[in-house]
């Protein structure tokens, strides 16, 4: 059961990443472009339990929503969150 955690933290983290990564030098991005990394990230960090999984859960709700435009500070601060959750979800 570990194993499958790890994996699935580690899967999560690599996938954060890269989208934080891809839009980095952008000023603002377009949340239409987010919406299916986003689905991708949320589908592997509910293996970890809802606590991981809502950090993505938020921004999907205001990426669907009333926002445009989405800065890449939030896609850093989505990666730190998601690191934070995932720790405590494997203690």
């Amino acid at each position: 059961m570990v194993e499958i955690h790890e994996g699935a933290k580690e899967r999560l983290l690599a996938a954060a990443e890269e989208l934080r990564v891809t839009h980095a030098s952008e000023v603002a991005v377009s949340t239409s472009r987010l919406l299916n990394p986003l689905l991708d990230i949320w589908s592997i960090a509910t293996e970890l339990g809802p606590q991981v999984a809502a950090p993505v859960e938020e921004l999907l709700t205001v990426y669907a929503g009333p926002r445009d435009l989405a800065s890449p500070a939030e896609l850093e601060e989505l990666v730190e969150r998601l690191r934070t959750a995932s720790d405590l979800a494997m203690v």
